[in-house]
């Protein structure tokens, strides 16, 4: 066989973003509590800066039975009271700058 060299160029130039969504994880900006929970649930955001957020709460089925926080916020705590709700699985869902992040809660009353 013949000889050869391979040649690589990896020469590129990355920006670095910092103090913003991208810095996070995703599992870092959303956080839930207790799990599981006899009715009031904590929930925490934390973001680096004020964004557009959506944050509700579903049922198993996809329905909507509670909307915790539509608007800009960077930093915030909600209490939720699923109550009225029956016992079971829910999903706590938030929207950021086209990212959904999903958080699984037990009901258990």
């Amino acid at each position: 066989s013949d000889e050869f060299t391979l040649i690589i160029d990896v020469r590129y130039n990355y920006s670095t973003q910092t103090n913003s969504v991208t810095d996070l994880s995703l599992e870092d900006m959303l956080a839930v509590s207790p799990n599981p929970t006899s009715g009031k649930l904590n929930i925490n955001v934390n973001l680096p800066e004020n964004e557009e957020i959506n944050i509700a709460v579903f049922n198993t089925v996809g329905q909507q039975v509670v909307l915790v926080e539509n608007g800009t916020v960077s930093n915030s705590s909600y209490t939720v009271n699923l109550d009225n709700q029956a016992n079971g699985m829910y999903y706590v869902k938030m929207t950021v700058n086209g990212n959904i992040i999903t958080k699984k809660v037990m009901l258990n009353k």
